[in-house]
């Protein structure tokens, strides 16, 4: 999953209406371990870069930019699922 295809998901699932399914919780999870771990200190200085690199995606559609903090609210949740499922594994496997 790339930054803009996490971008994507928030955004169909907002204007869907539905939950983050377990399958993309997976994707989003994998997401969170291969792009934030290791590389950002926490999910908020990870989302400044993100916020930066997704900015013209929403800017391209009037509808998206209006929506944009809903959008960025909806990222930051599904990387909150992520973060607390990273734990709970690392807590199990004694890491």
């Amino acid at each position: 999953m790339t930054n803009t295809q996490l971008l994507l998901l928030a955004t169909n699932n907002i204007r869907n209406n539905v939950d983050l399914s377990h399958t993309q919780e997976s994707y989003v999870y994998q997401f969170y371990y291969a792009n934030v771990v290791g590389h950002f200190d926490s999910i908020q200085n990870f989302l400044t870069v993100f916020k930066q690199q997704t900015s013209a995606i929403l800017d391209a559609s009037q509808q998206l930019a209006e929506q944009r903090q809903q959008i960025y609210s909806t990222v930051e949740y599904y990387l909150e699922i992520a973060e607390k499922r990273y734990i709970e594994r690392k807590k199990i496997l004694g890491n």
